[in-house]
């Protein structure tokens, strides 16, 4: 599940005055959930304190923070559900740390109109420019102290806030996630500029 990146500043590149420039173009794709017949895909960034969106107009409309329509589990035995929502963004920052994040949580509407999600994905934003397709793995929260896994076995636990598994907040330690069946795959277009200017090497 995690990725693990390495930044490196030439010694003899200039000091960091400017700002390098992260355009997103991506697409939720589908999912593979064998356990439920109908899902919903939404997704949120996470991004260090240094990143900032940046617009310019309409035509720089900043659309991480999608929600797909409510799809229907596709007949035969992949258990397949396609939704092809895209969605963009134009980051820019000073630095590569805290280097954007997708959370994803794979949930349905109920009879009554409540949201429940019940399964969680995450990656980082592609490092390199270029094209891209991964297929993340499915995850749900669990208790992980013994004293609080009664009630995860009487009702599975929601993450109000699904960023949440892109932090290192001391709650870990109470609430964890285990893998579950299925991915969600999501493409991504990625085109970095301005790094190399400022002196790192990804």
């Amino acid at each position: 599940m995690s990725q693990q990146t390495t930044t490196t500043q030439n010694q003899n590149s200039p000091a960091i005055g400017g700002c390098f420039t992260v355009v997103v173009h991506g697409t939720i794709v589908a999912a593979e959930c064998p356990d439920h017949e109908v899902l919903y895909c939404r997704s949120r960034l996470v991004r260090g304190k240094e990143w900032s969106l940046v617009t310019s107009g309409a035509e720089r409309a900043n659309t991480i923070d999608v929600l797909t329509q409510q799809a229907d589990k596709q007949p035969g035995a992949s258990a397949r559900f396609t939704w092809n929502t895209p969605f963009e963004c134009v980051l820019q920052s000073t630095n590569p740390f805290g280097w954007p994040q997708l959370a994803l949580g794979l949930g349905r509407v109920d009879n009554s109109g409540n949201d429940h999600i019940h399964a969680y994905a995450r990656c980082h934003i592609p490092m390199q420019s270029g094209n891209f397709t991964l297929d993340l793995p499915l995850l749900a929260p669990t208790y992980s102290q013994p004293q609080h896994q009664l009630f995860g076995a009487l009702q599975q636990p929601e993450l109000r806030d699904f960023t949440f598994l892109c932090s290192t907040s001391d709650d870990r330690v109470v609430l964890t996630a285990k893998p579950v069946p299925g991915y969600v795959r999501v493409s991504f277009n990625v085109m970095i500029s301005g790094l190399d200017e400022l002196g790192y090497s990804m």
